[in-house]
């Protein structure tokens, strides 16, 4: 059981650096805008910082809710609790419904 516990938290730690990392992804595109020019590729009729500015607070948007998500997850592996286990499997499961609602609009 102390194995699972460890590798819940390892997990979850990954998760939370991921996160992190899209966090600052999205920090850098707001701050130097010019190194998101092969956004534009994808978007012809908008501006090219209105595109770099849409995809950089989308970045952070999804960075935070990553972070929030490693962070329930890490506190879930470590206390144990049956009320944060289900506030973490919640958070997961939007995650994921968003995640797969959002690909296939984007692919339409």
């Amino acid at each position: 059981m102390k194995y699972l516990k460890i590798s819940l938290f390892m997990f979850n730690l990954l998760i939370w650096l991921a996160g992190f990392m899209v966090v600052v992804i999205g920090v850098w595109l707001l701050l130097e805008p010019s190194n998101g020019h092969l956004l534009n590729l994808f978007v012809r009729s908008a501006s090219p910082h209105y595109t770099v500015h849409i995809v950089a607070y989308s970045l952070l948007g999804l960075g935070f809710i990553v972070l929030a998500v490693g962070f329930v997850g890490c506190r879930a592996s470590l206390y144990g609790s049956q009320c944060i286990i289900t506030a973490y499997v919640v958070a997961l499961v939007v995650l994921i419904i968003t995640e797969l609602a959002t690909a296939a609009v984007g692919g339409f």
